[in-house]
């Protein structure tokens, strides 16, 4: 997921995240992927759901990431 798509789900779905994997950026991540972590750890409903989100946005969604690592 990206911002976008977070950012278009969040006002009404997000939620608190009631335990965070990390307080910072994980090594190895893309610069984009780490920009957005960042930009969640500073929400304050930072987590989403992909059952919040539609279904083929979510198939969409992984089928890019899938062509992407091809």
């Amino acid at each position: 997921m990206g911002r976008t798509l977070f950012d278009q789900y969040a006002s009404g779905c997000a939620v608190r995240e009631p335990v965070r994997a990390l307080d910072g950026v994980l090594d190895g991540l893309l610069p984009e992927e780490a920009e957005f972590y960042s930009y969640l750890l500073t929400q304050e409903r930072g987590r989403l759901e992909q059952e919040f989100v539609p279904a083929e946005q979510v198939s969409r969604a992984i089928r890019t990431w899938l062509a992407a690592d091809g």
